[in-house]
């Protein structure tokens, strides 16, 4: 879709984003995510994170569901061996 219709889209299935514990962000330009993420300033994430569905009742809580999210995967059971 052509990012006009996006804000519309999003109102439309807010419920969704909300059941699917979705990110979001306001106020911040996707560069700035990646620097905080990179600084370790999940505080700064925090004061820009939209809180959907109204889940989260302080800053302390969004780091820790943003950390959460964040968090490394292990990927060694999916590598495979060559042999």
């Amino acid at each position: 879709m052509h990012w006009t219709e996006h804000p519309l889209y999003f109102k439309k299935t807010l419920d969704l984003y909300i059941s699917n514990d979705a990110v979001v962000f306001s106020g911040i330009h996707f560069l700035h995510v990646f620097i905080y993420l990179a600084t370790d300033r999940y505080d700064l994430l925090a004061k820009h994170f939209v809180n959907l569905g109204n889940r989260f009742h302080s800053d302390d809580e969004v780091i820790a569901f943003l950390r959460a999210r964040t968090e490394k995967i292990d990927m060694q059971p999916f590598m495979q061996v060559a042999g």
